[in-house]
């Protein structure tokens, strides 16, 4: 599913030109494009529009075209919607190009026939698990072969008539797309329909695999622009006094979805049931997988929230996890924002640093440091007593999560940056950011934690930021494995600190 629906005649514009506006025009057949708007033409990207076609951007801001759709397909795709937005359009005027990928009929109508690589360079060699992607590959293609096979398959020449054959698919695997379209176009085959970019054909198959599982969907969408993912079904001692935090501050506009990872729960079916919240099952057990799902299936979601079952929300956590996004964008490319969190990393060393209780730990349990908790300083992740620490004992100044948060927001606006693996128990993400990672991976032997390092090593790699609130925080149970049964016993003993509290 489209955050929008494009249809074949809409009036369409295209910002950025190269191998994906390229595809994505091949593979929608749009009738009605109206111009084509680049700021940064590059030769290699004058592949199915010429130097005369293109405009730039001042051509938008002069003439307001209106009732368009624009599809960006720009390198800088943030500083079109910037401009866009800036001159009055909405974010319901423009999709990114790679959303218009999600379509599961473009790798079935791929796969199912016989796939010639053109190209056996660097390109082919950097790239080459695109043939566990698209097993059925049958043969190369090359300008100029010293053999008559490469890699193990037969190799041929674009003037064979095997490369004309309604029965083969060609995928583009060399830096030289522009010279291949050329050729190709000129026997007659069309991009998207006949030939495709391996960038292109690698994010078709990412996002057919990272979605294609059977899974149960109980719609009760009320189509916000906004959207909570609780990930759950395996921490039943404390749902009820999680669930119990999550009716009560949760904004009401919001779509709630409940997401069960291999496994369906009843009793989170019923309680869905009676809150008229959303619930997605899945077959298989895979967190990105189910978080996928989850999305796809809610596309008017625009800002998601994707909290895990073990956390306690706190008062206007999301209205100051919002502003926080929307004030931080203006100095960064935001990949998450997430509220501070205790029992994390990152977030228990600002809090015991705000709170005044950095000196008690280290008295406690030696130094203190920013860290992911799973290369060194690892007390945080593995320690009972520190689990406990963290949620007040031998700790007075964090005794109460709620008390903790009315100060945080009564103090002057304030984020910070995290510069490490951060665990994403609760973040705040925008769809797009999703779109531009080809969904979560979703990989045969890794489960847990994939998702998070996956998402971490985008924002580290595409310079966007990992923002954390400082105006809000929420509590964590604990992080699992030798915390668990110490913190199920003191969860029983003292659960006073976990309760909702009547204002």
């Amino acid at each position: 599913m489209l955050s929008r629906t494009i249809k074949k005649d809409d009036s369409i514009i295209f910002w950025g030109v190269g191998a994906l506006q390229t595809d994505l025009q091949g593979l929608y057949d749009f009738t009605n494009v109206k111009c084509y708007i680049d700021d940064y033409i590059l030769e290699r990207n004058l592949i199915s529009v010429s130097r005369e076609e293109i405009s730039s951007s001042s051509f938008i801001r002069e003439t307001s075209p209106k009732d368009v759709i624009f599809i960006l397909c720009g390198d800088d795709q943030n500083e079109a919607i910037s401009k866009l937005l800036k001159w009055g359009y909405s974010e319901y005027d423009y999709i990114l190009g790679e959303e218009l990928l999600i379509n599961c009929n473009f790798y079935k109508r791929i796969e199912k026939k016989g796939i010639l690589l053109w190209g056996i360079g660097d390109t082919y060699s950097q790239n080459r698990d695109i043939r566990l992607l698209y097993p059925n590959v049958k043969g190369f293609i090359d300008s100029h072969p010293f053999e008559s096979s490469f890699d193990g398959l037969p190799l041929i020449t674009p003037l064979d008539e095997e490369i004309i054959d309604s029965d083969n698919y060609i995928i583009v695997t060399s830096i030289y797309y522009n010279e291949i379209f050329k050729t190709l176009s000129g026997r007659g085959l069309t991009a998207g329909k006949d030939f495709i970019s391996y960038k292109t054909a690698i994010s078709i198959a990412e996002i057919f695999n990272r979605t294609n599982a059977k899974y149960q969907f109980i719609d009760r969408r009320k189509k916000s622009s906004k959207l909570l993912i609780v990930l759950a079904g395996y921490k039943e001692l404390v749902w009820k006094n999680v669930f119990d935090r999550l009716k009560k501050y949760v904004p009401r506009e919001f779509d709630i979805c409940i997401v069960t990872s291999g496994l369906v729960n009843f009793d989170l079916m019923k309680m869905c049931e009676e809150n008229e919240w959303s619930y997605l099952s899945t077959e298989v057990n895979h967190v990105s997988l189910v978080t996928n799902l989850a999305i796809l299936n809610h596309p008017d979601a625009q800002y998601i929230f994707k909290m895990d079952e073990d956390i306690f929300l706190t008062s206007d956590v999301f209205d100051v996890c919002l502003e926080t996004y929307w004030k931080a964008e203006n100095r960064y490319e935001i990949g998450f924002v997430s509220p501070l969190i205790p029992i994390n990393g990152y977030g228990y060393v600002r809090l015991l640093e705000i709170f005044g209780s950095d000196l008690l730990w280290e008295e406690k349990f030696g130094d203190l440091k920013y860290t992911d908790c799973y290369c060194h300083h690892k007390i945080i992740h593995d320690s009972p007593d520190a689990a406990k620490f963290m949620w007040g004992e031998g700790n007075p100044n964090m005794n109460d999560i709620d008390i903790m948060n009315d100060r945080l927001k009564s103090m002057d606006f304030k984020y910070s940056v995290c510069p490490i693996r951060y665990s994403i128990g609760f973040i705040l993400f925008h769809r797009n950011v999703w779109i531009k990672m080809n969904m979560l991976p979703v990989t045969k032997y890794f489960n847990m934690g994939s998702d998070e390092i996956y998402f971490c090593n985008f924002c580290m790699m595409q310079g966007r930021a990992m923002i954390i609130s400082e105006n809000s925080v929420v509590g964590h149970f604990n992080y699992g494995g030798g915390q668990t049964k110490a913190m199920e016993n003191y969860y029983k003993e003292h659960i006073e600190k976990f309760i909702i509290k009547d204002n």
